[in-house]
């Protein structure tokens, strides 16, 4: 990667390098561990780790906000200026999508710089197209200026134009998805609506907890909580087997804070509807697999 180049490219784009707290501009995400703690934003400097960790974006644009918000990310900028991207940009688009840390992400390449819509759906087997591609030299780029990010001016201008819209976006999505699966499940499982918000919610956190392990890869709870106790490698099983009040009777004994409890005696009628209603059918919207429409919210 051509570090001046691409610096150089953000320049050309009139994009300022973010050098004091409390104004607009770019970092570099390879110097985040580099900054001063002391001086720079714990915001910034976890926006930074995630834009590079989980994004692989190699700067962040961060507009100021004087009401209080400070600075916030909202573009990602990618370094393709040795042109070695061209086979990851619909992974890139993907994951900047179902992400939804920024609305807009721009790759900068040696002579142009290709702006994308983050919060435009990704489809699994098309590349999205870029919203607008513009040319380093001559008129074109005069005719752009990174400056109308710093007042607000550009959203507000596509607000009208129907881009950049958070209508598009994954959380959009997820949440559309999360009260289709309410729905669904409460009518085919027959229980009260409290109880069936309540069981949601807890395998909503049992799952996550359970992918965020497999990720850090401590193993607690990814496959040995669920052999160790129930003699299953995954929580989808442990529901499938009819476990999973048993399960849950388990993590409120383990874990502090009656989260995941059913009290044996002031929420017996519940437990006793739980373990006669179709929960099973929870497993089918966690693996994110069934093709369904209205199972797949696990996986965007």
């Amino acid at each position: 990667m051509s570090i001046v180049l691409f610096e150089n490219n953000i320049k050309l784009l009139q994009f300022p390098i973010l050098e004091n707290d409390g104004e607009s501009g770019v970092v570099l995400t390879s110097d985040y561990e580099k900054l001063d703690a002391y001086s720079t934003s714990p915001n910034v400097l976890f926006a930074l780790e995630t834009a590079k960790t989980k994004f692989d974006a190699d700067a962040v644009y961060f507009r100021y906000f004087e009401d209080g918000r400070g600075a916030v990310p909202q573009i990602y900028l990618y370094d393709d200026t040795n042109n070695l991207l061209s086979k990851k940009r619909k992974e890139i688009h993907i994951k900047v999508w179902s992400g939804c840390q920024v609305p807009m992400y721009i790759i900068i390449g040696e002579t142009d710089a290709c702006v994308f819509d983050a919060r435009e759906k990704a489809e699994e087997n098309l590349e999205t197209k870029a919203y607008e591609t513009i040319r380093l030299t001559g008129d074109v780029l005069r005719k752009f200026s990174a400056q109308s990010f710093n007042n607000g001016l550009f959203w507000e201008e596509q607000f009208e134009k129907k881009h950049f819209q958070f209508e598009k976006s994954a959380w959009r999505d997820l949440i559309e998805g999360l009260k289709k699966v309410y729905k669904d499940f409460q009518i085919q499982s027959e229980l009260d609506n409290h109880v069936a918000l309540k069981l949601l919610v807890q395998s909503l956190l049992i799952k996550y907890l359970e992918e965020r392990d497999e990720i850090s890869k401590s193993g607690y709870f990814a496959g040995t909580y669920f052999q160790n106790n129930f003699g299953y490698s995954n929580f989808c099983d442990v529901i499938r087997s009819g476990k999973l009040l048993n399960l849950l009777d388990k993590l409120a004994i383990d874990f502090n804070g009656k989260i995941f409890e059913w009290n044996i005696e002031s929420e017996a009628e519940e437990r006793t509807a739980i373990s006669l209603s179709g929960v099973n059918k929870l497993a089918d919207y966690l693996d994110g697999e069934n093709k369904d429409e209205n199972y797949v919210i696990w996986r965007l």
